[in-house]
């Protein structure tokens, strides 16, 4: 009879070891949604409020509705996540959003009235809250799969990198160029979905990233819901006799 392998008791850990780090990977790549969205669609505006005042002549009331637009379609896309999701997966609705934030972000440098201003800021903060959302339930699907909560922290902490890069970079902007400032953000988001794409495909479906290391078992996670319930048993159906 054969012995067991000598070398059993090392590939477990080993295993171990490149599912982390797997899922590290694909966890970096899925902040980058979080560092667009939050800090980049929702934060970011507050740093340029004064030189949008300035040059487009505001009051406070018209900029303060900005930012109330901005929550209320992140009201409204945190509510209907959930629909969505049941329609498109999760890798799909985390890359709309993506997508969503992005175009808008290009879209608020194109015009100043304020009722476009306004529509924009919420369509950027629904898209925002696709984002998040799905996002945070991707991060806790790898840190699962991987068994240690460290995925979670590094997808959390892409809304501190947005934050940190956004106020790092208006301030030496003059006030009246905020349209190139906006154009910058949406360039920067569009970074931010090209490389999270594949990592939003693979935290879904548990198959590892482009240029990640290992492999593991393809899963069909990824899916919508069924519209229809499953065809219950006929009498006698799945039932094994004695």
């Amino acid at each position: 009879m054969k012995g067991p392998c000598p070398d059993a008791g090392l590939r477990a850990p080993a295993s171990r070891r490149s599912a982390a780090r797997r899922a590290l990977w694909q966890a970096a790549g899925l902040s980058l949604g979080v560092a667009a969205a939050l800090g980049l669609g929702r934060f970011a505006y507050g740093l340029l409020v004064p030189g949008m005042r300035t040059a487009l002549g505001w009051s406070l009331a018209q900029a303060g509705a900005m930012t109330t637009a901005n929550g209320a379609g992140y009201l409204a896309g945190a509510l209907v996540t959930a629909a969505v999701t049941r329609r498109l997966g999760l890798s799909l609705t985390f890359r709309a959003g993506m997508i969503l934030t992005s175009v808008s972000l290009a879209a608020t440098a194109v015009s100043g009235a304020v009722a476009v201003q306004v529509v924009l800021r919420a369509v950027t903060g629904l898209g925002c809250a696709l984002v998040f959302v799905t996002g945070g339930v991707l991060a806790g699907r790898l840190a699962a799969r991987s068994g240690s909560a460290a995925p979670i922290g590094v997808y959390y902490a892409g809304g501190g990198l947005g934050i940190v890069l956004s106020g790092t970079a208006v301030p030496f902007v003059a006030p009246d160029r905020w349209q190139l400032v906006w154009l910058a953000f949406a360039l920067a988001a569009s970074a931010g979905t090209a490389l999270g794409w594949r990592a939003a495909m693979s935290a879904a479906t548990g198959t590892p990233a482009a240029g990640t290391p290992g492999r593991a078992p393809a899963k069909t996670d990824d899916v919508p819901a069924r519209s229809h319930p499953p065809r219950p048993l006929e009498p006698g159906e799945g039932v094994t006799p004695p």
